[in-house]
């Protein structure tokens, strides 16, 4: 199959900017109580729409497609992602990267490389670009590769990760999270909200 008879999609979907994206099947995809609500972010929605449908070749007007018609399709494909992730096939799509270690891991030097998944902090488009979030310590932190910082964080949204780890809690490392406590002189820095610590008493440098 040459390129031009790739689905539009299938073909965005190779590209290194969108490689943390999910195939959506299909019949999620079409199925227009899906897409509720989504028109409101962009202003060429039908032929968004019908391009992420279309090939390649079926797409092209005077051999290119138009930018702002491919950069609203891509809205629209990244916000119905964000609904996709909440269902079974697509929490199966990420386990699969997950899996190959597609994302990038934790900077936290006790979470041991444990993998980061892709999340935004709301679900609203133009709020906040794309963040990763690691399982062991649940903090959240920025995208190191530069072909991803511009993705949109709504095309993951906050609520996915959680249901993902309910569904897979093996991805959680069994070992306790292990917390780094500041010493000076070999003794313990210590702070008024740490009064009511019991983890003080025991003397260890790593509260579990």
């Amino acid at each position: 199959m040459s390129e031009n008879d790739m689905r539009w999609i299938d073909h965005i979907l190779t590209s290194d900017n969108y490689k943390y994206f999910v195939r959506i099947d299909d019949e999620f995809a079409f199925n227009s109580f899906n897409l509720f609500g989504i028109r409101k972010y962009v202003t060429h929605f039908p032929e968004a729409y019908e391009l992420i449908r279309s090939s390649v070749r079926s797409s092209l007007q005077n051999g290119k497609i138009p930018e702002e018609i491919e950069k609203d399709a891509i809205i629209v494909y990244g916000l119905l992602q964000a609904r996709f992730l909440l269902t079974k096939p697509g929490w199966e799509q990420m386990m699969s990267k997950y899996r190959e270690k597609e994302f990038q891991t934790c900077p936290r030097v006790y979470c041991k490389n444990c993998v980061c998944l892709p999340y935004g902090v709301s679900e609203e488009y133009g709020v906040a670009k794309m963040k990763m979030f690691c399982p062991n310590c649940c903090d959240i932190y920025n995208v190191e590769d530069p072909n991803l910082s511009q993705i949109d964080g709504a095309f993951f949204g906050p609520n996915w990760v959680h249901m993902f780890m309910q569904k897979y809690p093996e991805i959680v490392p069994r070992e306790s999270q292990r917390v780094y406590v500041p010493r000076v002189f070999g003794f313990r820095i210590y702070h008024e909200s740490d009064a009511e610590d019991d983890s003080y008493a025991d003397g260890s440098d790593y509260t579990d």
